[in-house]
C-alpha cells in the first residue's frame, strides 16, 4: 500500500464537509452618508471610512451598505460605487448593485482586486445612479453606510483540485476526517487511510483549533490518538453502536430468522 504524507485531519466528527472554515472575524465600521444631487434619477452620495484599523489585515470579503429610500415605478435602478484610497487619486469603478422599491439598502461587494484600497488606511467612496430607471433614490433621515471587512482565514486554503485528487495520485491528502472514539478507557484515537511520511497537522472539525502535537494527539504510524485531558472530542465505544430500540406498546417484537 502506498505510504502518503498527512497533512490536516479535522477530528471529532465521522464525515466532514469540505471547504469548512473557521468562525470568519469581520471588522464593521459606519459614516455618514453625504447627498451631493438628490435630484430625480441622479442620485448621488459620498462616504468617507476611515479604515486604519484594518491596514494590516488580508480581506477575504469587502461588503459596504447604504441606507436608501427607493420610489417611484420600475423594475429596478442600477447605483455603482466609485473609489479612491483616500488620497486624491483618480477615481475607480469598484461594483454596482440593483435596487427597487422593496430595498431599504443598497449592498455592494466589492470584488479581490479592490481589497488593496481597505489597505490605504482610509476609504473614499461614491455611489451614484444610473438615469432613465424612472425611480428615485433617497438617503434617508441620518443615513449611515456600513463597511463590512471580513478577516481572511490564517489557515491554508486548499483548492478544489487539492480536495478532490484521488488518494492514489496525489502525495498529500487534506482535511481528512477522523472520529476519534475511546475502547475500554483507552484513550480516544482515530485510523488514517495512510502512514504519514510527511508533516501532520491536526486540527478541530471547523478547522479553529490546531492541537499539539504531544499535548493534545500523538501519531503513531497509521493511528492518531488523543492525550487524556485533551481538547479534541471523542466518542466512547458503546454510543456508536447503540442497542436496538425497544418496541413499541402494543406490538409484538420482530420474529427472529430462522
Amino acid at each position: 500500500m502506498m505510504r502518503k504524507p498527512f497533512v490536516h485531519i479535522a477530528a471529532g466528527m465521522l464525515f466532514a464537509l469540505v471547504g469548512v472554515a473557521s468562525a470568519a472575524e469581520t471588522h464593521r465600521f459606519s459614516a455618514p452618508v453625504t447627498v451631493s444631487s438628490p435630484s430625480v434619477n441622479a442620485f448621488t452620495c459620498a462616504i468617507d471610512f476611515d479604515v486604519a484599523a484594518v491596514r494590516h489585515v488580508t480581506p477575504a470579503d469587502v461588503r459596504v451598505v447604504v441606507d436608501v429610500r427607493v420610489t417611484g415605478t420600475g423594475a429596478g435602478t442600477t447605483l455603482k460605487l466609485f473609489g479612491t484610497a483616500g488620497d486624491g487619486r483618480s477615481e475607480r469603478f469598484l461594483t454596482e448593485t440593483l435596487v427597487s422599491t422593496r430595498d431599504k439598502h443598497a449592498l455592494f461587494v466589492l470584488p479581490d482586486e479592490c481589497f488593496a484600497l481597505v489597505a490605504s488606511g482610509s476609504l473614499a467612496l461614491e455611489v451614484r445612479q444610473m438615469p432613465g430607471s424612472g425611480l428615485t433614490v433617497e438617503a434617508v433621515d441620518a443615513a449611515q453606510a456600513t463597511l463590512l471587512v471580513t478577516k481572511r482565514d490564517p489557515h491554508a486554503a486548499w483548492s478544489l483540485a487539492e480536495i478532490l485528487a484521488p488518494v492514489w495520485r496525489t502525495t498529500r491528502i487534506v482535511n481528512e476526517t477522523g472520529l476519534p472514539v475511546s475502547e475500554h478507557g483507552e484513550p480516544a484515537a482515530t485510523r488514517l487511510l495512510f502512514q504519514p511520511t510527511g508533516p501532520v497537522t491536526v486540527r478541530s472539525y471547523t478547522l479553529g483549533i490546531t492541537y499539539k502535537e504531544g499535548v493534545d494527539s500523538s501519531l503513531k504510524e497509521a493511528c492518531c490518538g488523543l492525550s487524556k485531558g485533551r481538547r479534541s472530542p471523542s466518542s466512547l465505544g458503546p454510543s456508536c453502536f447503540p442497542p436496538p430500540p425497544m418496541p413499541l406498546p402494543g406490538r409484538c417484537p420482530p420474529t427472529p430468522a430462522a
